[in-house]
């Protein structure tokens, strides 16, 4: 399963990048996505790999899959940069 793009820092909208999963969260274009639910998927490993894409244009949000598990888990962005622009988009 190909899951990075040529340039991994350029998604198309629906791509699935491959992230490994940092004890801080998953970063995806300069943006960082943490939920306690995908760092109790990490928890006791030494490594995680999933796959990610965008959940929402505003990037607000990102969709978690990792191998052998059955759910996506919809992870929150946690950079003040997309809080940043999100509250000024809604002004």
């Amino acid at each position: 399963m190909a899951m990075e793009s040529a340039n991994p820092d350029v998604a198309n909208p629906g791509e699935w990048l491959e992230r490994i999963v940092l004890p801080n969260g998953v970063w995806v274009h300069g943006v960082r996505y943490y939920s306690d639910e995908l760092m109790k998927l990490k928890q006791g490993r030494r490594s995680l790999r999933g796959a990610v894409r965008l959940e929402k244009p505003d990037a607000s949000a990102i969709l978690v899959r990792v191998p052998r598990r059955k759910s996506i888990l919809s992870v929150p962005a946690v950079s003040s940069a997309i809080v940043l622009r999100s509250s000024e988009e809604n002004s």
